[in-house]
């Protein structure tokens, strides 16, 4: 399994994860995507009734042939990464310390739908600026989580109204939870949130919940999807 899945209480605690899919299962996806049957083009080409068939058959053997997967396992190793109970739910999250003693903790959670292959090719730069050109002062210790039901965590707990009842409460619950991860030090007496997307929503309330602690939050939402083909 890819997925993070402790079910126990003593899964509550924080163990390490390495990505490493079985070939088995690769090879078994590229057979049954080479397998598809595919319909008609209805839409002619166009979004019209959805995804146009050429756009999704290139797509189908991006996956089958295309992908080099094992880069991708290496890309995201390259990285401490680590699972947990949060909330209920399983979580992936990875965890770049800077070589800056004092920088900040920062934690940066994705879009929906999105990953935290989003956040790679910043890493770099925001836990040693001053490799990139920057001011070591602006460091940052990482921790970058796949929310539940995304990317490496596990399924979501609850129905996504019941999710959305007990959002605030959660929200400071996960607040106080998060400052846990870190053992570094001054900087710990600091958090900052970032969010893309439905990750944005909860950075100004967790802001507040810390306002003592925190001296910044930022949340980008990223507006609505297009109703055509982008």
């Amino acid at each position: 399994m890819t997925r993070a899945t402790p079910t126990t209480a003593a899964a509550a605690a924080i163990h390490p994860f390495r990505l490493e899919v079985p070939q088995a299962q690769l090879n078994d996806l590229r057979e049954r995507l080479a397998r598809t049957r595919w319909p008609d083009d209805a839409a002619g080409g166009t979004w019209t009734y959805g995804i146009p068939l050429d756009r999704l058959q290139a797509l189908t053997d991006y996956w089958r042939t295309g992908c080099d997967w094992r880069a991708c396992e290496a890309e995201l190793n390259r990285f401490a990464q680590f699972t947990t109970l949060f909330g209920g739910a399983s979580v992936h999250f990875l965890h770049v310390r800077s070589p800056e003693r004092h920088a900040l903790p920062l934690i940066m959670t994705h879009g929906w739908p999105g990953s935290v292959v989003e956040f790679l090719d910043v890493i770099g730069p925001l836990t040693d600026p001053h490799a990139h050109g920057g001011d070591p002062a602006d460091a940052f210790h990482l921790v970058l989580p796949h929310i539940p039901g995304f990317g490496l965590s596990g399924r979501t707990c609850a129905p996504f109204s019941a999710r959305c009842a007990n959002h605030p409460a959660k929200l400071e619950s996960a607040s106080r939870s998060t400052s846990n991860v870190f053992s570094t030090g001054e900087s710990q007496k600091k958090n900052d949130f970032f969010g893309k997307s439905s990750g944005s929503a909860g950075r100004p309330r967790r802001a507040t919940v810390r306002a003592s602690l925190s001296a910044r939050s930022v949340g980008v939402p990223c507006g609505s999807m297009p109703l055509v083909g982008y």
